[in-house]
């Protein structure tokens, strides 16, 4: 019985996971309100974009635009009328220890500037 419970409540948390995930739809830059692509080459410059997708989120609909810059991911989403909704990146950083390399990951979110 344990069994039959832990598959139900794993395959139902599969199905929200994919439900939550089919709400995002990549998108072509072309198909970005001029709002947005204003912002896009503001915050792009010297950077190597990797896509574009739309969401809606709370009932709004925010387009993110995918980047690497400077060996790092950089995620901006952001509202129709392009103001920043989030940023979020993730840095790679090396360091030493007693003298064989490491490296650590840091995810660091910022609220959107408005």
């Amino acid at each position: 019985m344990r069994t039959i419970l832990f598959v139900a409540i794993a395959a139902s948390g599969l199905l929200l996971v994919g439900a939550a995930s089919a709400q995002e739809k990549k998108i072509k830059r072309s198909d970005l309100p001029p709002a947005v692509e204003k912002t896009v080459a503001a915050q792009s410059a010297g950077a190597t974009i990797r896509g574009f997708s739309t969401e809606k989120e709370k009932g709004q609909t925010l387009f993110e635009v995918e980047m690497t810059v400077n060996g790092h991911s950089k995620d901006i989403s952001m509202a129709a009328d392009g103001s920043i909704v989030e940023i979020e990146e993730q840095k790679r950083q090396t360091c030493r220890l007693r003298g064989s390399g490491c490296h650590k990951r840091e995810e660091i979110r910022s609220p959107g500037r408005t």
